[in-house]
């Protein structure tokens, strides 16, 4: 169980500011709110679905209950972002009688459709040039080699001729990473690249039986089928606020993303960490500081509770929620965001959390995390992932990168990734809600420090040297 934790650990953010009594953020409640949006009924909680509307729906009756108010501007507790879904169907390649199929056998990326199966002349390129390969035709399939630098001297070819699709071999041992937007902003004109498959050394020899004796131009025949599934949707951001008595016109952001990826091959990724731990914080936190603030303890600043939605999509929710001015940049004094909070990195048995961004737009706001960190001994603040590389690969990656690109201070937390990160495994049983009820409490401190400060979060442009 949590331990009992004194108000005296509650740090202030400045002299004179008055102290809040600490809340208690039970494992228990936490653990009802996770496991809900977790639950197999809500399959996966994927942006557009009706079961992405039900979670949706229970965090606003949860605002509801609570006793907090829709964001000025909104008419009730949903904001609606419109968007366009570009969803891979049914796609093949068939060749020498064997058939790989996009996602589950091999890697994909591209957003062309063909009218059905199409046979087609299945031409080999390997590493060739554009003086060495010759006799392109409009719509064929070309299989090609990726170089040790990797790269390859083909596409150009496929480009200007008009093949239909590309099959890149990866030497052995190089893995692609390469994913596709499965929906953006309404009206987006998706990349027109040639489609791709990502194979193997051994899939090629099973594709072309004499693969490693053939010549530049040898052609053999191919089916090929691509089929994408479009059509408009809506996110559905879920935003509350509790009014400030000493600064109402201020603001802190509080967000966690409630979305995930929904069904895949027949198994329901439910997202427990990611991220239905940090949404059952964010609930956790409206609730208590809405009854602080119906008991005359209301934040000196104003509260916004965001959950958003589409963050799996590229943040397109976040982004949405921006772009449509609801809130006025140069008010929100900080954003702090809260996205896979459930878990430990694998080897690490430390209570800990990662604040990731503090410098970015501030210099003060490393300071008063620090503070608050000291503060609060039963946590430790890793500030590994707060620079260098590490920040460029995770600042922009959560929903608080939104507001963020509008020179808002911004902030993630975060507890690192894990071998079930975008898994069907992430799952309820593995986390760890004494650990969440305690990361939960950070947050909480980390809000007081900031809402109940005598300034804003001062800040600054970032450095010149911050990569995004």
């Amino acid at each position: 169980m949590l331990p009992q934790i004194s108000a005296s650990l509650i740090i202030l953010a400045c002299a004179g500011q008055a102290a809040l009594e600490p809340p208690e953020f039970g494992a228990e409640i936490l653990r009802r709110h996770a496991s809900f949006l977790a639950s197999d009924s809500l399959e996966g909680r994927v942006t557009g679905s009706a079961a992405n509307r039900r979670a949706g729906d229970y965090i606003a009756a949860q605002f509801a209950a609570g006793g907090l108010r829709p964001l000025t501007g909104l008419d009730g507790f949903v904001h609606e972002v419109p968007l366009n879904r570009n969803l891979p169907g049914d796609i093949w390649l068939e060749a020498n009688g064997v058939r790989i199929t996009a996602f589950s056998d091999v890697s994909f990326f591209g957003f062309r459709s063909t009218d059905g199966p199409v046979e087609t002349a299945f031409r080999f390129a390997g590493a060739a040039s554009a003086g060495e390969l010759s006799g392109v035709r409009p719509g064929d399939v070309i299989i090609t080699s990726i170089l040790p630098g990797g790269s390859s001297r083909v596409m150009p070819i496929a480009t200007q001729t008009g093949a239909s699709a590309m099959v890149y071999v990866l030497p052995e041992g190089m893995e692609t990473t390469i994913t596709e937007p499965e929906a953006g902003p309404r009206g987006i004109q998706y990349n027109d690249v040639i489609p791709t498959f990502f194979i193997s050394e051994h899939t090629a020899r099973e594709l072309w039986a004499d693969y490693d004796a053939a010549r530049i131009g040898d052609v053999r025949r191919v089916t090929l089928n691509i089929e994408r599934i479009s059509g408009d949707f809506e996110a559905r951001n879920i935003v509350a606020m509790i009014e400030g008595d000493v600064f109402p016109d201020e603001l802190v952001v509080v967000a966690a993303h409630y979305d995930h990826l929904g069904v895949r091959g027949g198994e329901i990724y439910n997202g427990a960490d990611d991220n239905a731990s940090g949404t059952a914080a964010l609930l956790a936190l409206a609730e208590s500081w809405s009854a602080r603030a119906g008991a005359g303890d209301a934040p000196d600043r104003t509260l916004v509770f965001a959950a958003f939605d589409a963050e799996e999509f590229g943040n397109l929710g976040a982004l949405g929620f921006a772009d449509a001015e609801l809130l006025d940049p140069a008010r929100i004094s900080a954003v702090i965001n809260m996205d896979g909070i459930g878990r430990r990195e694998p080897g690490r048995d430390d209570d800990y959390i990662y604040v990731v961004g503090t410098g970015v737009h501030s210099d003060a706001l490393p300071v008063w995390v620090a503070e608050v960190d000291d503060a609060l001994p039963d946590i430790s603040v890793d500030n590994r992932l707060d620079s260098g590389r590490d920040l460029a690969n995770y600042y922009s990656r959560s929903d608080h990168w939104a507001l963020a690109q509008q020179g808002v201070p911004a902030v993630m937390l975060f507890a690192g990734l894990n071998e079930d990160y975008h898994a069907p495994t992430d799952d309820v049983a593995a986390l760890d809600f004494d650990l969440l009820a305690i990361r939960t409490l950070y947050a909480d401190a980390l809000i007081a420090h900031i809402a109940n400060a005598e300034i804003q979060v001062p800040r600054r442009d970032p450095p010149p040297d911050f990569v995004r």
